[in-house]
């Protein structure tokens, strides 16, 4: 028996969202990247 066992389950899967939909904020680059998406998604909403 394997002593790692999965934290996901056994039928993960993957899935890839649209770039502005998952935004990382790691760094303050990040943070003015996503305040500048958010404010073009406000606009032209």
């Amino acid at each position: 028996m394997s002593a790692f066992k999965p934290r996901t389950g056994q039928q993960s899967m993957l899935y890839e969202s649209p770039k502005f939909a998952s935004i990382d904020i790691d760094t303050p680059a990040d943070w003015d990247f996503a305040v500048v998406a958010a404010r073009h998604l406000l606009e032209h909403a």
